[in-house]
C-alpha cells in the first residue's frame, strides 16, 4: 500500500510541474542560452512571472499570435491580457527587458561617437520604435564631439502620418547646443523605404538647420522589417 502511494505522489501534476520547472531553471544556468529555441527562452520567462503553472503552451500560444520572441515582448498589453494566464507581472516582465535593453543600447550610443558605428543606432532605434504602432518621429541630438545628448520625440501621429514641425526641432538644438542631429522615424507598415514626402521633409529641414549652423547627418526610417539610411540613400547631399 506504501509502495502505490509513493507511486501517485511521483506521477501528481504539482510534483511533475515542478520538476520540469527546476529542469528548465537548470538549463538556464549551465546552458549556452544561444542554444535555446525561442520557444524555450519564451518559456523560462514566463516562469518567474506565473509561479505554479505549466507555461509552456502558453510560451507556444504567444509566438503562434507574434510570430517572433521579439514580436511577443513587444506586443500591447491589451492584447496579451487576452491570453488567459497573463497577468500584470507578465506585462511588466515584457515591460522591463524592452526598457533594459534600450537602455544598454543608449548607454552604448552615449559613451562614444554615434556617428561612427550606423549599425549601434539602428539597433537603438529599433528596439524603441520598430514594432511601434503609430508613426512618430524622434531626434537625437549631438554635441561637437557626435556624442548623444539626447533622444528627443518630437511628434507622433497614426498608422501612415506624422506631422513634424522644423521650428521646434531647431529651438530644442539651441537650446542643447547641439551642433548636429539625427533624425529617426518609424514606417508601421513595415516597409522601410523613404516617402516622396519623407524625402522633401528632410531637405526641408536639412536647408533650415543649416541656415543656423546645424548638421542634420542622417534620417532613418525604421520598421519591423528593416531600416534604410536616407544618408547612404543619397538623399541628403
Amino acid at each position: 500500500m506504501k509502495k502505490k502511494k509513493e507511486k501517485t505522489q511521483e506521477e501528481s501534476p504539482t510534483v511533475l510541474l515542478h520538476g520540469h520547472r527546476e529542469r528548465t531553471r537548470e538549463r538556464v544556468l549551465k546552458t549556452d542560452l544561444s542554444l535555446f529555441e525561442e520557444c524555450e527562452i519564451l518559456e523560462a520567462l514566463l516562469m518567474y512571472s506565473i509561479p505554479r503553472k505549466d507555461v509552456k503552451l502558453l510560451a507556444k500560444q504567444l509566438l503562434a499570435e507574434f510570430d517572433t520572441l521579439g514580436n511577443v515582448l513587444c506586443a500591447d498589453s491589451e492584447v496579451l491580457y487576452q491570453f488567459k494566464d497573463v497577468k500584470e507581472n507578465t506585462v511588466a516582465l515584457f515591460k522591463l527587458i524592452r526598457t533594459a535593453n534600450a537602455a544598454i543600447l543608449r548607454r552604448d550610443l552615449v559613451s562614444q561617437p554615434i556617428l561612427g558605428n550606423r549599425s549601434k543606432i539602428i539597433d537603438y532605434c529599433y528596439s524603441t520604435l520598430g514594432r511601434e504602432k503609430k508613426e512618430s518621429f524622434h531626434i537625437l541630438f549631438l554635441d561637437a564631439k557626435l556624442h548623444l545628448l539626447l533622444d528627443q520625440k518630437m511628434a507622433e501621429g497614426t498608422i501612415n502620418k506624422v506631422a513634424l514641425y522644423p521650428r521646434e526641432i531647431i529651438h530644442k538644438a539651441l537650446e542643447l547646443g547641439a551642433t548636429s542631429m539625427v533624425l529617426i522615424h518609424n514606417h508601421p507598415s513595415g516597409d522601410a523605404r523613404p516617402s516622396p514626402q519623407d524625402i522633401k521633409m528632410t531637405q526641408e529641414l536639412k536647408s533650415v538647420a543649416a541656415a543656423l549652423c546645424l548638421e542634420l547627418s542622417d534620417h532613418i526610417i525604421i520598421s519591423r522589417h528593416g531600416a534604410t539610411s536616407m544618408k547612404l540613400e543619397g538623399h541628403l547631399g
